[in-house]
């Protein structure tokens, strides 16, 4: 689960906002509730023995999550089960079939040559699945922001600022070589993960891609500041909240500086077409691990999707 855990955060990072988790405009806590969710969806780029634990054990993780922001009442903590009843099966019967259907045409496509377009065709297939999970998320989210009382509110915007100030200390104070390496180390990683030892020639195609990418921890950091004066705005809770924050989470793209949108989609491209690299570079050896990796995960996802069905 670490190494799914590291490639989502790599690939966020190295790409855009909306890429792989709209984090920047959402709020932590359906964010986290939306990852988790999407931990089946994203597996496509990691190895994950533990999928069918965690799964299978959502209604626990969800709730402990949510309450590392707000310490919920016994009330909310009823309500939120109550979404996740509906939610998580929703999930498990229409989405994991569609994730499968995907992950049968990726396999396919690896016999023959990987092309960038397909790349990109099958990361926005990613996407929609995110925006998907991403909007049944968010209505319970918005669902549970209107029982906050002021001192859950408080709290909730107390930890986003803390965790802003965090992310500004970490990220804002490397060198441009510092995040270069970072982006490499993440990316190699992520791709051994499924294809094991890479050699040389591939290593160094990840170092090249890492030292192309455009710096974007500014951008986020100061669209997600801009995302908590926001959220703090309307958790106010005055008439069309809901609305308001709905159509801004909904229509991030369109409220992203044009200068920092050009960096995502650049960076995005500039990943893209080194995974079309080091999969077209594959060993004999390397395609039958990443073949196995995938089987595994559709022998998983095939079980949950099937499992307690009437």
């Amino acid at each position: 689960m670490a190494s799914f855990l590291r490639a989502c955060n790599a690939l966020v990072s190295s790409a855009r906002p909306g890429a792989l988790g709209s984090w920047v405009v959402s709020t932590p806590q359906m964010r986290r509730l939306a990852r988790i969710l999407l931990c089946v969806v994203l597996l496509l780029t990691t190895s994950c023995s533990s999928t069918k634990f965690v799964y299978n054990r959502l209604d626990f993780f969800l709730p402990w999550y949510l309450g590392r922001y707000v310490d919920l009442d016994k009330s909310q903590s009823k309500a939120l089960d109550a979404h996740l009843e509906r939610l998580l099966p929703w999930h498990r019967y229409e989405e994991l079939p569609a994730y499968l259907n995907t992950l049968a045409d990726v396999e396919e496509s690896l016999d023959s040559a990987v092309t960038v377009e397909q790349v990109a065709y099958y990361a926005d297939e990613f996407e929609q699945a995110w925006y998907r999970v991403r909007d049944e998320a968010m209505e319970v989210m918005l669902d549970l922001g209107e029982t906050l009382d002021q001192k859950q509110i408080d709290q909730f915007l107390k930890k986003l600022r803390k965790q802003q100030k965090k992310f500004e200390r970490k990220y804002l104070s490397r060198s441009a070589d510092e995040v270069a390496d970072d982006a490499y180390d993440d990316l190699k990683d992520s791709f051994s993960d499924f294809l094991g030892r890479l050699s040389k020639d591939q290593r160094q195609i990840l170092r090249n891609a890492a030292g192309d990418l455009v710096r974007s921890d500014e951008y986020w950091l100061s669209e997600r500041a801009n995302w908590i004066s926001f959220v703090a705005d309307e958790l106010t809770r005055t008439p069309g909240w809901q609305d308001r924050i709905r159509a801004t989470i909904v229509n991030w793209e369109e409220q992203l500086d044009a200068e920092a949108l050009a960096v995502y989609e650049a960076n995005t491209l500039r990943v893209q077409e080194a995974a079309v690299q080091i999969l077209n570079s594959r060993s004999e050896k390397q395609d039958k691990r990443l073949r196995r990796e995938i089987g595994k995960l559709v022998d998983d996802l095939t079980e949950l999707s099937e499992k307690d069905r009437l």
